[in-house]
């Protein structure tokens, strides 16, 4: 295998160009495409907000015959590092052994390898579970990473924090086994954004009129607008409620909705205001059978729970009085309205 990568280093050499001192500077990365979804707005993400980043090589040149061997992607303060997830590694590109994985460290061994780093995605030629002590995927590409981060929340949060994400790419001289420098020229890429404050949507305020015979509603379905569901209702008298209400039991007045700060993005308040008029209460229906030389009876004294200052009907339909006379009045349904 060393005799081989000898030889493609003598048939590569002449296409680049030798700085003082030996170095090699042709760059190994010659095309890729790296996408953000979604896509930053107005050059900002919000608080919590998850992003996925594909990065796809698409063009190696094996300067000095190094094989691509490493990918590691950097993040700016504004990023909840804990979050970070990779997603699934490539197949080898060169058809051969080994792995691509992503590993939190690695450490090359080769006679020019860059400090230790990561994490990233690496390729374990042996796949013997150390990728810095062999070489990379003999290939020129296409390979495809991708990887999941959220943006800070909470009292982590700051607006305007870095949210910038760079990727660099290494030959396996950098980050793996091989002893001839190449791909020191590679430029990072890097995709810009900051940390834009979306404060959290309240919804509009409403005016809702009910009934204390009217079935429970809920809150939150009579706010106006998009409002963001997980806040908390205050009642009329500022404790704690639920988003439904039962007007037979509840107080008339302004329901407040509130999303709490994120970071330094201020909250937001939704008011439901509240007006609940009491049904009238005929009572409940009741009947007796009496004998025509019984006193007369109170009829409104036989109701229960109805409320005063209503009308009676005789059984013909005309208007009477509560005081009910055995031996004159006729019998049958008398109505209390």
């Amino acid at each position: 295998m060393t005799f081989t990568r000898l030889i493609r280093v003598a048939l590569i050499a002449a296409a680049g160009y030798l700085l003082p001192g030996g170095c090699f500077a042709q760059p190994c990365t010659i095309g890729y495409i790296f996408t953000a979804s979604p896509q930053p707005i107005g050059g900002t993400y919000a608080a919590g907000q998850t992003v996925t980043f594909c990065y796809t090589l698409t063009n190696w040149n094996t300067t000095n015959a190094n094989w691509f061997h490493g990918l590691v992607p950097t993040f700016g303060a504004g990023w909840d590092l804990s979050t970070l997830t990779p997603g699934p590694a490539p197949p080898p590109c060169g058809g051969g052994t080994g792995t691509w994985g992503w590993y939190p460290i690695c450490d090359g061994t080769g006679a020019n390898a860059v400090p230790p780093i990561g994490p990233g995605f690496f390729f374990d030629l042996d796949n013997n579970g150390n990728p810095g002590d062999n070489f990379g995927d003999l290939c020129i590409g296409p390979w495809t990473f991708c990887f999941t981060i959220s943006v800070n929340s909470g009292v982590d949060f700051v607006q305007g924090a870095d949210l910038n994400v760079t990727v660099d790419t290494f030959g396996d001289s950098e980050t793996g086994s091989w002893g001839s420098t190449g791909c020191t020229g590679d430029a990072t890429t890097s995709i810009v954004a900051t940390a834009g404050c979306v404060s959290p949507e309240a919804g509009d305020d409403a005016v809702i009129a009910l009934c204390s015979t009217d079935a429970p509603i809920d809150l939150f379905s009579q706010l106006g607008g998009a409002p963001t569901a997980g806040g908390t209702w205050t009642a009329p008298d500022g404790s704690p409620t639920s988003a439904s209400i039962d007007p037979l039991s509840a107080t008339d007045g302004p329901y407040t909705y509130s999303l709490p700060a994120n970071g330094t993005c201020p909250g937001d308040d939704a008011v439901v205001a509240i007006t609940i008029s009491t049904a009238a209460l005929a009572g409940t229906s009741t009947s007796l059978a009496l004998c025509s030389s019984s006193p007369p009876i109170d009829l409104y004294a036989l109701l229960v729970g109805a409320d005063p200052g209503g009308s009676w009907t005789a059984p013909d339909g005309t208007s009477t009085s509560s005081t009910y006379d055995p031996a004159t009045y006729q019998p049958g349904s008398y109505t209390y309205s």
